[in-house]
């Protein structure tokens, strides 16, 4: 799971978020357009074994940014604008079945 659930940051602004893995499998960090963590996690497992060359990112215009897959103590920084409509944006890991557990939400408020 990650260890942040939810956080709160303003619309249209910057975002920086350093991901880091401390587990031994592969995760990843991907924000969406809004509630779409589901089907885009689902999109990513039906990638079958293509999956592991595209980091289980599936082509959708619902992603707003993501991490590479990242191995155990691997590290990654990304920096995107916040949405500028106010509400819940939520965030997923897409490796297969990893979804159900390693999920949260980006609250952008005004």
């Amino acid at each position: 799971m990650y260890d942040i659930k939810d956080f709160q940051v303003k619309a249209g602004k910057q975002v920086k978020v350093t991901f880091t893995n401390p587990d031994f499998l592969p995760h990843n960090l991907v924000f969406t357009t809004g509630k779409h963590a589901n089907e885009i996690a689902l999109a990513a497992q039906a990638m079958g074994a293509a999956g592991f060359e595209a980091g289980f990112i599936p082509e959708t215009d619902k992603i707003i940014a993501h991490t590479k897959m990242l191995d155990h103590q691997a590290e990654e920084v990304i920096q995107f604008t916040a949405p500028e409509k106010p509400g819940d944006y939520e965030f997923v890991c897409t490796f297969p079945g990893h979804y159900i557990l390693m999920r949260g939400v980006m609250k952008v408020v005004k």
